[in-house]
């Protein structure tokens, strides 16, 4: 006597994007400045190998809320300067994110600032010039859910 079962699943999911796969993760992105919904729809097939063959078919259905991620902005007084003078950095956002936005600034690894607007005084530079590193990242929490970007610029200061 043998016993020998053989079923086959199959999970397709529609991920509410235009996207339907059979992939168990999925990455929402949102740009704008308003929560985008989601519905998620994912049916379950089980095959069970009976004559003829039985089908057995589960959905279900949930909505997903993605939150937009403020897309920060550099602004700057100046690219390029001579040592010793103050360059100013202003921050804001491509989707108008701007209220409730958290700005994380990182100056050249010399200086950080948790502010919308800041300054620094570059001290040193070189006559090939020396380029520092600035990086501004955005936060707004919505509902208790961080979301964050971060973008990268560049100035630099040459001695006098």
């Amino acid at each position: 006597m043998c016993n020998f079962e053989l079923r086959i699943n199959l999970n397709l999911i529609n991920w509410g994007d235009s996207s339907t796969n059979t992939n168990v993760g999925c990455t929402y992105v949102n740009n704008s400045n308003a929560i985008q919904s989601y519905n998620l729809g994912i049916s379950s097939s089980v095959t069970y190998p009976t004559i003829p063959n039985l089908v057995c078919t589960s959905l279900a259905n949930q909505s997903i809320s993605v939150h937009p991620s403020p897309l920060p902005v550099i602004a700057s007084s100046a690219t390029q300067s001579c040592e010793g003078q103050m360059i100013d950095f202003t921050a804001s956002t491509i989707n108008n994110q701007n209220f409730g936005v958290d700005f994380s600034w990182n100056i050249g690894n010399l200086s950080t600032s948790n502010t919308s607007n800041t300054s620094y005084n570059f001290i040193s530079g070189s006559a090939a010039g020396i380029a520092y590193p600035i990086e501004l990242t955005a936060s707004q929490t919505t509902l208790d859910l961080t979301c964050s970007e971060t973008v990268n610029s560049t100035v630099v200061i040459y001695d006098t």
